[in-house]
């Protein structure tokens, strides 16, 4: 007789025990948490909880000093120039500046990564598959606008376009909102959840208590370095 119970996915990323400190400052401390394949999670916290550093050794851009973290099946730990870069590939960022590439159309922007990601991947598909990811966030009419000549909530949009095009096992995002107005704010938060529903792994920093409020998703608070409470938020919250 065959068993019909199924194993669940392995987390995304995990986090057993994580540890950081700039110098003296210990900016993480003892942090554990994990995340799987679509779900969507808010990381919140003050200034200097912890939070971006969190994202940045989740992107492989900083090593733990004590604990475990793994991303995508891999302890980037331990793993070697090589093989985190293959990991960083999966992970798809946005950063609070955005860095787009000022020379470069809003297409090229995101063709330009896929193609990083791909090597071997021809310039008009990568093209092909940056105006797809254009549509999909509400910005095929700018294909051909430089950076300069998009608004901020546009930009922020272009760099979510750049993030997702490659279908990253995780999406990683900081502050993605700070400075949006509320329609903007809710545009961003809904390609979020798409992306979610196709199976990646979201986990958005932030300290905009409303987004959050509204989410009904998964909160992990960080206080002082550590994880304060780690909670999914009721309808009634």
């Amino acid at each position: 007789m065959v068993s019909s119970t199924t194993t669940p996915d392995p987390p995304a990323i995990r986090l057993d025990g994580v540890s950081f400190s700039y110098g003296r400052v210990l900016a993480l401390d003892n942090v554990s948490f994990s995340l799987h394949p679509g779900e969507l999670a808010y990381l919140v916290g003050p200034s200097a909880a912890g939070k971006t550093t969190v994202l940045r050794l989740l992107h492989g851009q900083l090593k733990p000093q004590r604990g475990s973290l793994i991303v995508d099946g891999q302890e980037l730990g331990r793993a070697r120039a090589r093989k985190l870069r293959r990991v960083r590939h999966r992970v798809g960022v946005i950063f609070q500046d955005y860095r787009l590439l000022r020379r470069l159309t809003a297409a090229e922007n995101v063709a330009y990564t896929l193609r990083v990601v791909d090597l071997w991947l021809p310039r008009r598909e990568a093209l092909s598959r940056a105006n797809a990811a254009l549509e999909a966030v509400g910005l095929s009419e700018r294909a051909n606008s430089f950076p300069h000549q998009l608004s901020g909530g546009q930009q922020q949009r272009l760099a979510i376009a750049r993030a997702i095009a490659a279908a990253p096992t995780v999406l990683l995002a900081d502050e993605p909102t700070a400075s949006l107005d509320s329609v903007e704010a809710r545009r961003v938060l809904a390609l979020f959840e798409l992306a979610a529903s196709g199976g990646t792994a979201v986990l958005v920093a932030t300290h905009n208590a409303e987004e959050v409020a509204r989410s009904h998703r998964r909160v992990i608070g960080l206080s002082d370095g550590r994880v304060a409470w780690d909670r999914v938020l009721s309808r009634s919250a």
